[in-house]
């Protein structure tokens, strides 16, 4: 089962590349994994393996050991897409929060960061919710 952690972006992201993405690595993550109650032997291996790099519609980040599940950053930018995803955050809002609704309306782009289970209980949840604050503040 997949989870996932989306991002709706008023700019365009069309800039990002791995290399921007990977100024992630400048983050205290010893810190941010004690915070999500993250093993602290996990951080060093996954931050001697962390890298990005460009997939089909997205980015992969690379921080297990290879052949074991990624986190999968996937980028929707296309008009179609993004209605589809923005229509289906709307119907999960309702008409309970009008504010959140016509934020949702400006969404140029939507980042979707797909995690396994598994990836809650090591440093792909610390990584996921980088890369969503990350794209957060992309401008």
């Amino acid at each position: 089962m997949s989870l996932w952690i989306t991002v709706y972006c008023p700019e365009a992201i069309e800039d990002v590349t791995p290399e921007s993405l990977m100024s992630l690595k400048d983050n205290d993550f010893w810190t941010l994994a004690e915070d999500y109650n993250v093993a602290e032997e996990l951080v060093s291996p996954a931050l001697k393996r962390l890298s990005i790099e460009k997939s089909s519609d997205g980015f992969q980040l690379n921080y297990r050991e290879a052949g074991e599940r990624q986190l999968q950053i996937r980028c929707w930018t296309s008009p179609e897409r993004v209605t589809e995803e923005v229509c289906e955050a709307k119907a999960l809002v309702g008409d309970s929060t009008p504010v959140i609704s016509e934020k949702l309306s400006k969404a140029t782009s939507v980042i979707g960061i797909e995690l396994g289970s598994s990836q809650i209980d090591d440093m792909g949840i610390v990584f996921a919710y980088e890369v969503a604050r990350w794209f957060g503040t992309h401008k």
